[in-house]
């Protein structure tokens, strides 16, 4: 595991040998569209699953403009079980919806 600072997702290189990217909390949409748009161009990244931490409170405009390469949203809080179980699932291919209680 190592913290990878949003600008540096320009630099080639950066995401060599990543699998997983979880992005954290940010609660402002235009933040999060540029992070997004990094990842998108990022030479590096094709293979990389993407996770997002996501306290559900954006609006439906901002979710219909997410990025393709964000694969799963992961409600925040969370148990570390539960972060544990999407990151496997992302790593062993397999999508899992999250159930809402």
């Amino acid at each position: 595991m190592r913290f990878v600072p949003a600008a540096s997702l320009s630099v080639a290189g950066t995401l060599t040998g990543v699998q997983v990217v979880l992005l954290a909390l940010e609660r402002e949409a235009e933040p999060r569209r540029v992070i997004l748009e990094l990842l998108d161009r990022a030479t590096d990244a094709s293979g990389v699953h993407i996770l997002e931490l996501s306290d559900g409170f954006e609006s439906e405009s901002e979710r219909r403009r997410e990025s393709a390469r964000a694969e799963r949203k992961i409600s925040w809080p969370c148990s570390t079980e539960q972060l544990k179980r999407h990151i496997n699932n992302a790593l062993a291919g397999r999508l899992v919806v999250e159930e809402t209680a």
